[in-house]
């Protein structure tokens, strides 16, 4: 692989830039749900997060339900 393999994704640049100055943890949530799916051209996206032993299920973005209410 060459250097030209990773060129920068202006998506994942522009995310990069928001969530340097995101304020708040629902910030960081908003952006990473807006993005993921155009960065990565998946069907869905879910933000979970993980403190010690427990994970919450903090956001999702698809085109139909992933795991919301479960």
């Amino acid at each position: 692989m060459s250097a030209a393999d990773f060129l920068p994704d202006d998506g994942l640049v522009r995310a990069t830039g928001r969530l340097t100055v995101a304020c708040s943890l629902p910030d960081v949530v908003s952006i990473l749900r807006e993005t993921a799916r155009d960065i990565v051209g998946s069907d869905g996206v879910a933000v979970v997060l993980r403190e010690g032993g427990f994970c919450f299920y903090a956001a999702e973005d698809a085109i139909e339900p992933l795991w919301r209410g479960r």
